[in-house]
C-alpha cells in the first residue's frame, strides 16, 4: 500500500506541472481598480496580497498618493478588461478582518489572539505595523507562519528552496489534495515559516520613514530661522545717523529715547520688508509720517517710518525683502532717511542685535 505522504507528494507535483502551463497568460495580466473614497495605495494592495511599490511600479507612479476616481492597473490578476473587484482567494482556517479608524495591529493581535508577527506572516505585502489605515483588509491566519502568492511555475520552486518547507506540509495546510486545488488558490500557506524578508522591510520603511521625518524637521527648523533673521530694511546700503537709545540729536516733539534706526537714503529708495509677514497698519503719522507696520511669525513687528510713499496695505502679505515703501523726510524729519524699529513683547529692542549684517 502507498504511503498517504507519498500520494499527497506526487498530488502537489502534478499541481506544479498544470500550474506551469498557466504561468504564461497570469504572470503579465492586471486587473484595473477604480480607487474609492477613503482608500489608499496600502488599502488596495491589501486587497490584492500584493506590495504597494509594485502597485507604483506598474503604473509609473512616482509616490503612493492617488486620487479618487483613479483607475490602476494591479498586476498579477486575470481580467480582460474592466473594472474588477477580484481578490485572491484566503488559504483553508483564515478569516478577514477589516481596519477600523483608530484602531491598531496590537488591538487586532488581542483579538484573535495571535502575535504582530504572525499578522505580517499573513499579511507580508504591509508597508508599516505602526500605522495602518482605515479599511485596510487583513488575512487573520489560525497559527503563526507565512503566506506566500504563487505566481508562475519559477516561483513554487522559490517557496521550497527559499523556506525550507516540504509538499507534505503545504499540502497540509492548504488541503491541497488534487491539481484542481492550487488553480483555485492563489495563496499559500506556510506553517512555522518566520516572515523575515517582510519583518526587514517593514523595518526598513520604518528607519526611511523616521529619517524622513528628520529630514523635513530639520528643514522647517532651518526655514523658520531663516524667516526670524531680519534681513537690511533698505535696498542700498545707506548710512546710520541715529542709532537705538538715548538720541544724540534732540527734535523738538520727539522722545529722548530713540527706538530705532534712522538710516540716511536718497528719497526714493526702495524701503524692503525685513522679514516675511502681514501688514498690520499703513496710514500717515504726525511724528513718524507715512509707516508701515508688518507683524511676523512669532509676534515680533518691524516699523518704516517717513516714508514719501507706501505700497501696500493693511492685511497685505509681504514677502522677505519685498518693497514696501519708498524713503521720504515725512513727520518730524529733518532730510530723507528711514527710521526702522523692532518691536518683541510690545517693547522695542535694538535692531542691530537682530539684523543679520551691520552695514554701517
Amino acid at each position: 500500500m502507498i504511503p498517504s505522504y507519498l500520494i499527497k507528494s506526487c498530488l502537489l507535483i502534478a499541481t506544479i506541472v498544470s500550474y506551469l502551463c498557466m504561468s504564461t497568460a497570469f504572470s503579465k495580466a492586471y486587473a484595473l481598480v477604480e480607487v474609492k473614497s477613503g482608500e489608499s495605495l496600502s488599502v488596495i494592495a491589501s486587497r490584492y496580497s500584493i506590495f504597494s511599490q509594485e502597485i507604483m511600479t506598474f503604473n509609473n507612479l512616482e509616490d503612493e498618493m492617488v486620487q479618487v476616481g483613479e483607475v490602476l492597473k494591479v498586476p498579477y490578476l486575470a481580467s480582460q478588461s474592466g473594472i474588477t473587484e477580484l481578490a485572491p482567494k484566503p488559504p483553508p482556517g483564515f478569516r478577514l478582518h477589516t481596519i477600523e479608524l483608530g484602531e491598531t495591529l496590537s488591538e487586532v493581535g488581542d483579538r484573535y489572539g495571535i502575535s504582530i508577527e504572525a499578522i505580517v506572516g499573513a499579511n507580508p505585502q504591509m508597508d508599516s505595523i505602526d500605522s495602518v489605515p482605515k479599511g485596510l483588509e487583513l488575512l487573520i491566519p489560525p497559527s503563526a507562519g507565512l503566506v506566500v502568492q504563487v505566481n508562475d511555475f519559477e516561483d513554487v520552486f522559490s517557496v521550497m528552496k527559499d523556506f525550507k518547507v516540504d509538499s507534505i506540509t503545504v499540502a497540509k495546510a492548504n488541503k491541497i489534495t488534487s491539481p484542481a486545488d492550487i488553480h483555485e488558490q492563489k495563496l499559500l500557506f506556510l506553517p512555522g515559516v518566520k516572515p523575515i524578508r517582510a519583518l526587514a522591510r517593514i523595518e526598513f520603511n520604518r528607519i526611511q520613514k523616521a529619517l524622513k521625518r528628520a529630514k523635513e524637521k530639520a528643514e522647517l527648523e532651518r526655514k523658520l530661522a531663516m524667516e526670524q533673521r531680519y534681513t537690511w530694511p533698505l535696498g542700498v546700503k545707506g548710512s546710520i545717523t541715529e542709532y537705538y537709545g538715548r538720541r544724540s540729536n534732540y527734535i523738538r516733539g520727539a522722545s529722548m529715547q530713540h527706538n530705532g534706526l534712522d538710516i540716511a537714503a536718497p528719497v526714493g529708495t526702495a524701503i524692503i520688508a525685513a522679514r516675511a509677514g502681514t501688514v498690520s497698519a499703513a496710514h500717515f503719522d504726525q511724528v513718524y509720517g507715512n509707516i508701515v507696520k508688518i507683524k511676523h511669525y512669532g509676534g515680533d513687528v518691524t516699523w518704516y517710518a517717513h516714508a514719501s510713499q507706501l505700497l501696500v496695505e493693511v492685511g497685505d502679505k509681504v514677502e522677505r525683502a519685498e518693497t514696501i515703501a519708498l524713503v521720504g523726510k515725512t513727520g518730524l524729519a529733518t532730510g530723507p532717511h528711514l527710521h526702522f524699529e523692532i518691536r518683541s513683547y510690545g517693547g522695542s529692542v535694538n535692531p542691530l542685535n537682530y539684523l543679520e549684517t551691520n552695514t554701517n
